[in-house]
């Protein structure tokens, strides 16, 4: 979105604001024009379009559950034509050091009754944009986002809007155009004042009400997590000598890849 368009919605009065176009915000913005037509909804997103496919996010992988949710969106067919209908878990048992082949092997022989789906998030969440905006939802992308005023009674919550500058030539901000604390700077007449009923956060990480209302919480649960990208299909098959019959003889082992594969030891999965 240009600054300008930024500048049309000055003072207006939204009943739901969104904080965070990823995939929480968009679905819910789609959700509630697709209940609610009448609904005035405003998604407020740092991010610019286009989005790298290969985005930085994990939840690629759908269980039934949230792949019923993105079907009663609408988005069946969609899920369908562009991306890859998964085939059930699977899990690999045994120490680190025990070849694939050797290990206990659980997952699913055919195609599940329920579908989920494997997706490419950066596609995904490109599509989803244009989509709320086909639904009548108001996207406003490049901005930044300040809570001004949350109301604990009836009355509107105020929020305020910055067009970000960007060079024209880089998606990276250079840091003359930064301000002393790095964050991106922006021109005082870009602000925008607008007003909402419902302020929901979805800026994930970001936690922008966790922290504004002080909810953060620490946890005894001691987790670590690590990923990496690989180009092109990864076949777990290929780990596995041709050689091997009994492994590769079943006839859903060519559809093991779309499976999400797990392999799984003491102390990791």
């Amino acid at each position: 979105m240009s600054s300008a368009a930024v500048q049309e919605y000055r003072n207006q009065f939204f009943d739901v604001v969104i904080c965070g176009g990823g995939l929480a915000g968009l679905t819910l913005a789609r959700q509630l024009r697709r209940s609610l037509p009448n609904l005035r909804v405003l998604v407020a997103e740092r991010t610019t379009r286009p989005l790298p496919e290969a985005t930085h996010k994990v939840g690629e992988s759908t269980v039934e559950l949230g792949s019923r949710y993105l079907q009663d969106l609408g988005l069946r067919e969609y899920l369908s034509e562009n991306h890859l209908f998964k085939f059930g878990p699977r899990f690999y048992i045994g120490s680190g050091q025990l070849p694939i082949e050797e290990r206990s092997e659980i997952g699913a022989s055919r195609e599940p009754i329920v579908p989920s789906y494997q997706l490419d998030r950066g596609i995904l969440e490109n599509d989803l944009r244009a989509m709320i905006v086909e639904d009548g939802a108001v996207l406003l992308e490049g901005v930044k986002l300040s809570i001004l005023k949350l109301s604990p009674d009836d009355e509107d919550h105020e929020i305020e809007l910055v067009q970000l500058a960007r060079d024209g030539n880089s998606t990276e901000v250079p840091q003359s155009a930064k301000d002393t604390d790095g964050s991106d700077k922006q021109s005082a007449n870009d602000n925008v004042r607008i007003r909402c009923r419902w302020l929901i956060d979805a800026t994930g990480r970001v936690a922008l009400l966790r922290k504004r209302l002080k909810l953060t919480r620490g946890t005894k649960h001691r987790a670590n997590a690590s990923w990496f990208r690989v180009e092109g299909r990864v076949d777990i098959n290929d780990l596995v000598s041709p050689d091997n019959k009994a492994w590769h003889k079943p006839e859903w082992a060519p559809h093991r890849w779309r499976s999400t594969n797990h392999l799984m030891g003491p102390g990791y999965w």
